[in-house]
């Protein structure tokens, strides 16, 4: 289930307003309702938050919370274009949601060496005795490689950047600092016990 709190000044198309699930209480309690009759497991995709913020904002904080309560089982945000931390929250009914608030960019092509620290959801699912839960997670790392020219960005696990990637990366053109110590000592910092290496 995806919904996003607007379009960045897009206009939806008259009449095509169906187009895009904007953030609204009603239609999300009735999807998930719905959802809930037909799946094992539901997952919302939010886009939300405060561009280049590391720490989910309360509104995050809040919607995670109400899809929560409506049934969500894992919850991967979208849209601040930095990673935010992971955390697990519990619904109204007990039951426990994971949060990834933002994963960042996958690849970037932007000026400051944050966002070139994303992150991959790795997120094991099971069903065991008739019940689907989460049985095991991570947030795995990644770093934009800025290179310029056709097909040149691309993006690396953290896990295999080495510190000669990260000196030819064309971030320092903008901003310097981008090390492979600065990115694994921010991706502890922010994604906490998600971050396994």
């Amino acid at each position: 289930m995806n919904y996003t709190y607007g379009t960045n000044g897009i206009p939806l198309p008259s009449g095509r307003e169906y187009m895009v699930n904007l953030l609204d209480e009603e239609k999300i309690k009735a999807d998930m309702a719905e959802a809930k009759e037909n799946a094992d497991f539901l997952v919302v995709c939010p886009h939300w938050g405060t561009e280049y913020v590391t720490e989910a904002t309360d509104s995050e904080k809040q919607w995670a919370k109400f899809f929560a309560d409506n049934g969500a089982d894992l919850i991967i945000g979208t849209h601040p274009h930095v990673i935010q931390q992971v955390e697990t929250i519990t619904g109204s009914s007990g039951n426990s949601t994971l949060v990834f608030y933002s994963l960042g960019n996958f690849v970037s092509n932007q000026d400051m060496n944050i966002t070139m620290l994303g992150a991959m959801a790795k997120v094991t699912i099971s069903n065991e005795g008739g019940t689907t839960r989460i049985k095991d997670y991570e947030a795995v790392p990644l770093v934009t490689h800025m290179l310029f020219g056709k097909g040149l960005i691309t993006t690396y696990k953290l896990a295999d950047y080495t510190p000669e990637l990260a000196a030819e990366n064309k971030i320092h053109l903008y901003q310097s600092g981008l090390t492979v110590d600065w990115l694994k000592e921010t991706s502890r910092s922010i994604l906490g016990g998600a971050y396994k290496k």
